[in-house]
């Protein structure tokens, strides 16, 4: 999928729709996108992590988003990935917001 910026667009609107509730499989979109090279996913996960009360319902999705945020070894990540430390979700590890920021303290600026 890489630089298909059209495929882009229907898996970052399939992620977005709220109507669309398989949430597995829109974990699966977020991989696709992240592995996408598009520099586009960087701010839609930024948005997404920004917005706290829409998505903190959306466990499998977060989960995702926060790993790869945690890998994008960018700074601007931090403050938005900090928003979750205190969510109570389920599907996922209890450390993985403390896992993401410490990537992302460890990654050399």
């Amino acid at each position: 999928m890489r630089g298909d910026s059209c495929a882009w667009d229907v898996l970052a609107t399939a992620l977005a729709d709220e109507v669309f509730e398989d949430f597995w499989l829109k974990a699966g979109i977020v991989d696709l996108l992240a592995d996408s090279g598009d520099t586009r996913t960087f701010d839609l996960f930024i948005d997404m992590l920004n917005d706290v009360d829409r998505y903190s319902g959306y466990d499998e999705i977060m989960a995702q988003i926060l790993f790869w945020m945690g890998k994008s070894g960018d700074p601007r990540a931090i403050e938005p990935i900090k928003k979750w430390l205190y969510k109570e979700l389920v599907n996922w590890d209890d450390d993985l917001v403390e896992r993401a920021l410490k990537a992302l303290e460890m990654t050399p600026s």
